[in-house]
């Protein structure tokens, strides 16, 4: 063997052994392989190619049954469920689902989290504007069920009250 041949193998060596040293490095900042993901807003998920449409609220504001308080809905929207495949580390792509990301936006009086909305199959927390569930069906019509923390003291979620429900009507 020939002395540029020895480089070029001992170059290539060390590329390969580089590219699974970083690939290893890369597994072990995932704190999830593959997991679930959702869009943070319509433009993302547009841009993504994973948006699939958009529903309006039947009705704007929902006085809650058990506060002082309402809450302002602006709208629906639906995408593919999708994750982030890491199987090679370095080399992620997103890829979708059979599923659907059902991200409900809103807007409330306080920064306290005293209600919740429920339905369409497994869900991410609430959050401070969104809730976002992810479901395997979809209708022309979503219903969520609002809960109500429970405003006695000391009991909380741990005993939580039914309140309205909200619909939103598919944008055709």
């Amino acid at each position: 063997m020939d002395k540029t041949t020895k480089i070029v193998i001992g170059v290539l060596i060390i590329s390969v052994l580089a590219f699974f040293g970083m690939d290893f490095i890369c597994q072990l900042g995932t704190k999830c392989k593959n997991c679930p993901q959702y869009s943070n807003s319509i433009e993302d998920s547009k841009n993504n190619g994973f948006f699939i449409a958009e529903y309006q609220p039947t009705k704007k504001y929902i006085k809650l049954l058990h506060y002082q308080d309402s809450v302002f809905f602006s709208n629906a929207w639906v995408e593919s469920s999708w994750s982030i495949n890491s199987d090679i580390c370095l080399l992620k792509s997103k890829e979708k689902s059979d599923r659907f990301n059902i991200t409900v936006e809103f807007n409330k009086q306080t920064d306290d989290f005293i209600f919740n909305l429920r339905g369409y199959g497994s869900g991410f927390g609430l959050g401070t504007n969104s809730k976002t569930v992810t479901t395997s069906e979809l209708t022309d019509t979503l219903t969520f069920t609002i809960v109500e923390k429970n405003p006695e003291p000391g009991i909380g979620w741990r005993a939580e009250l039914q309140g309205s429900t909200i619909q939103f009507a598919l944008i055709k």
